[in-house]
C-alpha cells in the first residue's frame, strides 16, 4: 500500500474501521482493534482521545494530545 492510498483518520470512531491503517494529522500511522474503536464510540462520545491522537506529540503539560506513556509496552497516552 502506497501512501497515497493511506486515508486520514476520521474525526470520529463510528466511520473508524478496525484494523484499517490511517494517517494522524502529523503523519503518524495509526490504527485501531474493534475493541478499541467500541470503547472510543462509548467513553469518548466527543472525540476529544480520537482528536488528541489525530494531533499528535504534545509537551506534557497544559496540551492536548500524545504524551509519553509511564505504562509498561505503551510507548504513548492521550
Amino acid at each position: 500500500m502506497s501512501a497515497s492510498e493511506i486515508p486520514e483518520l476520521p474525526n470520529h470512531w463510528q466511520v473508524i474501521e478496525a484494523e484499517k491503517i490511517y494517517y494522524s494529522n502529523e503523519g503518524r500511522l495509526v490504527s485501531f482493534s474493534q475493541t478499541q474503536i467500541q470503547l472510543g464510540i462509548q467513553y469518548d462520545a466527543l472525540g476529544k482521545h480520537l482528536k488528541a491522537i489525530n494531533k499528535g506529540l504534545v509537551s506534557p503539560k497544559g496540551n492536548s494530545g500524545l504524551v509519553p506513556s509511564e505504562e509498561l509496552d505503551y510507548d504513548f497516552k492521550s
